[in-house]
């Protein structure tokens, strides 16, 4: 029997590297741990559209500025639907949105998410939403996680958890 040569020895095991390093390769980036996610809102909220074809279901998008973890500074824009009615019937309860929500980096990488929330009774100037994320762009490609969003007037804070998909690019 004729002694393998080193070249021999070593090729199986070359070719399981290059299988290896194939599959990593090949597989897509995992998401990063969960880290909190804090901010708030900057200024005053902006109409940008509002249709009241269905009143009292009312089609509306708004945009505000905030500064949070892991964005820095953002633009949010938010289109919803809402039935107003329990502004008119007092005492039939809050007023419940959903709506979905893009928060924008200065760099321009993104955040998407969907929410649902209610303006509270009786005074309807307190506003809680629970957002789930949908995924992003940039070094938000990959996001996962969930947040509140509790405002009164214009004020608002964010706090909640997501990944960190960017800190593994």
């Amino acid at each position: 029997m004729k002694p393998s040569s080193s070249k021999q020895r070593f090729r199986p095991l070359c070719h399981g590297l290059v299988a290896l390093t194939a599959l990593v390769l090949s597989t897509p980036a995992m998401a990063g741990g969960q880290v909190p996610f804090k901010g708030t809102f900057i200024g005053s909220s902006t109409l940008v559209s509002l249709s009241t074809d269905d009143f009292p279901i009312l089609y509306q998008t708004n945009a505000q500025a905030g500064l949070a973890t892991e964005l820095g500074s953002f633009t949010w824009i938010s289109s919803f639907v809402a039935d107003v009615s329990p502004f008119f019937n007092p005492g039939t309860g809050n007023v419940y949105a959903t709506g979905t929500a893009t928060w924008t980096a200065a760099n321009g990488d993104q955040i998407f998410t969907s929410w649902k929330g209610d303006l509270i009774a009786p005074a309807f100037n307190d506003e809680f939403e629970q957002h789930t994320v949908l995924g992003g762009t940039g070094r938000f490609t990959g996001e996962t996680g969930s947040f509140t969003v509790t405002r009164s007037g214009d004020a608002g804070t964010i706090e909640g958890t997501i990944s960190s998909p960017g800190s593994n690019k």
